[in-house]
Parts: structure tokens; sequence; C-alpha cells
């Protein structure tokens, strides 16, 4: 799988392209990725290998960026691996779905859900959220400490279908 690196100080001029089957960059420019910002995506695609890409043109924003040890996600809906939006009209299933994705990102990148330090979740209905019991889901996917959490109640999400997204912060080694 090829990554792009780019530069920290000049993030539109490309350092190199590195190999990696997990995420993890191999050891180049003797150990200086710390000092590099890295997009969290095969080159020219959008989504990682466990996500379908669902435009053909891609989106005008990474699905991730690395900084050292910091991983930033972008907000995750619950569309599965074929790009099939699971749980139409159902916020539970929604949010099991944005954890399914989640998961599968942080996996391919060597890390898990308890690297995950802080969420921030959107949310069309946070009466709905509450009572059918989303944040009790919580436990199912976290084993560890539970992350810093915000959530948010917007008018609507990028698609009416979605109930949920979910923003992400991870630290891994």
């Amino acid at each position: 799988m090829d990554w792009i690196i780019l530069d920290k100080d000049d993030p539109l001029k490309k350092i190199t392209n590195v190999r990696s089957k997990i995420g993890r960059t191999r050891n180049w420019n003797k150990g200086k990725m710390s000092n590099q910002k890295e997009i969290i995506r095969p080159k020219g695609v959008f989504n990682p290998q466990e996500l379908k890409d669902n435009d053909p043109r891609g989106l005008p924003w990474s699905q991730g960026v690395r900084v050292g040890n910091l991983l930033f996600f972008s907000g995750q809906v619950c569309r599965n691996r074929e790009g099939k939006l699971i749980g139409e009209g159902d916020i539970v299933k929604q949010t099991e779905q944005t954890f399914e994705n989640l998961k599968a990102m942080l996996e391919e990148l060597g890390g898990s859900l308890d690297d995950v330090v802080h969420t921030t979740w959107y949310c069309t209905n946070i009466e709905d959220f509450y009572k059918k019991g989303c944040s009790n889901i919580r436990w199912k996917y976290y084993k560890k400490d539970f992350p810093t959490s915000t959530l948010a109640g917007v008018t609507r999400l990028a698609t009416l279908s979605y109930k949920v997204e979910l923003e992400t912060i991870a630290i891994v080694s």
C-alpha cells in the first residue's frame, strides 16, 4: 500500500511514498517521521481498505492525518465496507456501524479503540441518542478507559439519512 508523506513545514511538498502493510511507516529519512505530517489513506483512495470509497471522484479532504503518534480522523458515519447505509432511521445501528468504521481504521494503522483519547459526536437528535442508549454503546467498544467526549446537537449531517457522526483523535505508538 502506498502512503503519502508530506513535509510538516510545507504540506504541499511531497517527500516520498512509503510501503506499509498495516499503515506503519518503515524507517526512512533516519527516523524523522515525528517531524512529518502523514495523510492516512492509501494514495488515491478516500477510505482504508475496510471501507469503500463511495464517490469515484474522491473527496476534497483526508479521512485522517497522522502527526507523529497522533491520529486525527474525519467524521465517521454509518456506511459499511460496501458503501451501504446501515441503520436507516435507527440511531443505535448507525452508532454501532460508526464505531465499527473507526475500529477498522485504527486497526489498519496498528491501533485499537483503546488508543482513542477524544471523540466529538454530532447528532441530529440528542434526546434519541440518550433515550435509545447510544451513549451506553461505548461500553461495548471501549475496553479500558473512556476517552474525553463532546456531544453536539446539529440540525443535519452530510446526508439526511445520517443520525450520528463521530470525529476522533487517537494516540498510537
